[in-house]
């Protein structure tokens, strides 16, 4: 892909986010029994700068607690769906040739969307860590998952007004996924899992729709192991709601109506992250 410095705005596929709409999605959730949790993850709204800045050494290769949680998230949940970690700034910049990128002149908002990824990985692989008794952030009293999910969450609310470069889509609708996940398997909150899986969704489209002869080939393949990531957790949606729409969380209004109109079904062109923008997958 071209350098981000060369980049130009990205196209429009459906409506995109403010930062007023990202941090409304942090307080979906109405059950009493999680209420510190989404206090702590609609701490969103405060400042990017400062929402690593506790969690910084975590995303240090050499730190013993992230490599724990980096562990812990590819054996429970990367591995199993072939999703590849999110590189640090370095790893990034090698996909771009010839030197003609550097951690140095990355925009501010690339580096929010990898930083961003890398800690909802972090907070995912704190999933099981924190059911074996593993404290290692913030003390005994906190929760770890949500502690690194909320740093996320303000990186992402930074960014999701600025074009992203098409080599981080993948990296930005996985975020938002693994946000859904925490939402779904932590707190207990469906109408927040469906909320996220359809931003995700609408950012997996996108890699689709900016696809072209200079496309990394390797992010289509992510881009279908996330669909099937997806797919494998809208079952047990579909299987607790009877497969019923009328049961399913109603998100509309919430977030924008990404999706497009049903297509047909045994196109060609509905492989892959083109599922993703196909009308009959909006709720499972």
């Amino acid at each position: 892909p071209p350098p981000p410095q060369q980049q130009q705005p990205r196209p429009a596929h459906g409506d995109s986010l403010d930062s007023g709409q990202l941090r409304g999605l942090l307080a979906v959730s109405n059950q009493q029994q999680v209420q510190r949790q989404r206090d702590a993850l609609a701490a969103a709204a405060g400042s990017p700068a400062a929402a690593t800045t506790d969690y910084t050494p975590l995303l240090r290769p050499d730190d013993r607690d992230g490599a724990h949680l980096r562990s812990s998230y590819a054996a429970t949940f990367a591995d199993f769906f072939g999703l590849r970690p999110c590189p640090s700034e370095a790893g990034h910049c090698d996909r771009f040739p010839g030197g003609s990128v550097t951690p140095d002149t990355l925009p501010p908002c690339d580096v929010s969307v990898l930083n961003a990824s890398r800690l909802a990985e972090l907070a995912v692989g704190a999933l099981p860590s924190r059911r074996a008794g593993f404290v290692g952030i913030g003390g005994g009293g906190s929760d770890p998952v949500c502690d690194l999910a909320g740093a996320s969450a303000r990186l992402l609310a930074s960014c999701v007004r600025e074009p992203v470069h098409p080599s981080l889509m993948h990296e930005l609708s996985k975020s938002f996924f693994l946000h859904a996940l925490i939402r779904l398997v932590h707190l207990d909150d469906p109408l927040g899992y469906a909320v996220y899986r359809r931003v995700s969704l609408m950012y997996l489209a996108q890699i689709a729709a900016n696809a072209g002869p200079a496309s990394d080939q390797a992010d289509g393949e992510q881009a279908s192991c996330l669909l099937a990531c997806v797919s494998y957790h809208d079952s047990s949606a579909y299987a607790s709601r009877g497969g019923d729409e009328g049961n399913a969380p109603d998100v509309e209004g919430r977030v924008p109506a990404a999706l497009g109109r049903d297509r047909d079904r045994t196109a060609a062109g509905a492989a892959g992250p083109a599922m993703a923008s196909l009308g009959h997958n909006r709720t499972w």
